[in-house]
């Protein structure tokens, strides 16, 4: 019986300890709305460049570099051990120390698979859903559906759930017989 009281002494010692650093971490973002969602194990650099919306989620093993600043529209749902980074470095050997930061947006109801990459001054349209470890070198348009590295569109997302997805899936290439 006393394992099973100090199991749950712990849980909750836990749980206000992780309350405290949500509190703590939202409150040095640049903006961040209601009901929003960052697992434990999120690694966030530039905070005060990162806004946030109401009722995003931000899932495990994500990292975000936002020196640059990156905005994140309402609803978005970002799977675990995505990478998004609003900074990047000078081409020219002599000058790669220095930083350049250029801006992510990303709309309302976007959806970003496992393992997607967004590279600086890439857009996000609204509703648009990035496939699992797509590298985002372009701007997505609204309701796109993109996959691949680099990503590429393969499709659009439907309105309502009454209407099926449009995608463009490569066929399967025939086997030799």
């Amino acid at each position: 019986m006393s394992h099973h009281l100090i199991a749950r002494v712990a849980n909750r010692l836990i749980r206000e300890y992780w309350n405290r650093q949500d509190k703590y971490l939202k409150s040095q973002l640049g903006s961040c709305g209601q009901r929003v969602s960052i697992a434990p194990t999120v690694v966030i650099l530039g905070k005060s460049g990162l806004h946030l919306g109401d009722d995003v989620e931000i899932n495990n093993l994500c990292h975000l570099f936002a020196g640059g600043n990156i905005t994140i529209g309402p609803r978005t749902m970002i799977s675990a051990s995505c990478s998004l980074t609003s900074t990047t470095h000078s081409q020219a050997v002599s000058a790669r120390s220095r930083m350049i930061n250029i801006p992510i947006n990303i709309g309302a109801d976007v959806w970003l698979g496992t393992g997607a990459i967004v590279l600086p001054g890439i857009s996000i349209g609204e509703g648009a859903i990035i496939g699992a470890g797509a590298v985002v070198t372009k701007n997505v348009a609204p309701r796109t559906i993109v996959v691949g590295n680099p990503a590429r569109p393969i499709g659009t997302v439907p309105a309502d759930e009454t209407e099926l997805p449009t995608l463009k899936i490569p066929s399967p290439t025939k086997e030799p017989q």
